[in-house]
């Protein structure tokens, strides 16, 4: 116990009197090589994380959903009350945006079902919307499932396709029909390369399509793409809610 708690104050008062700030920074300043290597370390682990790591997208809409007939002028004399909240047409809308039969006819549509890619700086990155040619698919032909072709061009018309996979035989592929029927083809031993013009179709047992020619954008000598198709309930789930 403290006999004389006055005295102890006054002790604390005079510790706290005799701590020199300026001296503190001095003693501070004597680290500023830990400081500045430190925060070098964590810019440079920055930088390489955001050059290096895919882009994340997100869109988000508003939509506008309308009754096109007042609910009171039918034939049913019952009076109906809408205390706020969603209606049930809202909640339709909803339902039917986030349902499957929705997602389906999306990626059908806008053939997300085909991966695209091209080099960027340091990796692949998606090429969809960018590419100087539309692909028209041959909805009747079975098309490879998960194997890269590789579309190189040598001028704004003449391209080279090579299938890069290393062995033959008998791979998974699909009808992009209403069906969507799973089917196998036979790929060539030692891959495949051929030369094609743009608007020149291309028939071969594991691949129907047909490469146009997309106005305002021309293919540049050398430009290289990665084309791919994928199974179409899996580019449906990833593209569900």
């Amino acid at each position: 116990m403290v006999k004389n708690p006055e005295q102890y104050k006054a002790k604390l008062n005079d510790l706290n009197a005799i701590f020199d700030v300026r001296g503190f920074l001095v003693k501070l300043l004597r680290f500023w090589p830990v400081f500045v290597i430190s925060l070098g370390i964590a810019y440079s682990y920055a930088y390489y994380i955001s050059v290096r790591q895919l882009p994340v997208y997100y869109m988000e809409n508003s939509i506008s959903i309308k009754d096109d007939q007042n609910p009171f002028f039918t034939t049913n004399t019952s009076l109906t009350f809408n205390w706020g909240g969603t209606t049930d047409k809202v909640n339709t809308a909803l339902v039917t945006l986030r349902s499957r039969t929705h997602a389906e006819k999306v990626v059908d549509e806008l053939g997300y079902f085909v991966s695209i890619q091209k080099d960027g700086t340091y990796q692949r990155v998606d090429a969809y919307g960018s590419i100087p040619f539309e692909i028209e698919i041959d909805r009747e032909l079975p098309q490879v499932l998960n194997q890269e072709f590789v579309l190189e061009f040598h001028d704004e018309n003449e391209f080279s396709l090579r299938g890069a996979w290393s062995s033959g035989g008998t791979r998974g592929a699909q009808i992009y029909d209403r069906t969507h029927t799973l089917t196998t083809v036979e790929l060539p031993d030692g891959g495949f390369e051929e030369r094609y013009n743009l608007g020149q179709s291309i028939d071969l047992d594991f691949l129907g399509v047909t490469f146009w020619p997309k106005a305002g954008l021309k293919a540049e000598p050398g430009a290289t793409y990665y084309l791919r198709f994928m199974p179409f309930d899996q580019a449906v789930k990833g593209y569900m809610g």
